[in-house]
């Protein structure tokens, strides 16, 4: 099943980080303001699969979300 490009960003703003996986280039770079630029599909996916593990550890509550 093919997602949207709503669906994506959806997925990606809510934490679902490997939903979106399939859908990123390899030229991707990804520039964290005031922290780091990464580079490369393999980076961005290594710091996704960290945010998502810190994110295994704490509870949130998303009352609206708009894209």
């Amino acid at each position: 099943m093919s997602l949207s490009i709503d669906q994506i960003a959806e997925a990606f703003c809510s934490y679902r980080f490997v939903v979106t996986y399939p859908y990123k280039a390899n030229e991707i770079n990804w520039n964290i303001i005031g922290r780091e630029e990464l580079i490369d599909r393999e980076a961005v996916i290594a710091r996704c699969d960290k945010s998502a593990k810190f994110l295994e550890t704490v509870s949130t509550t998303i009352t609206k979300l708009k894209i």
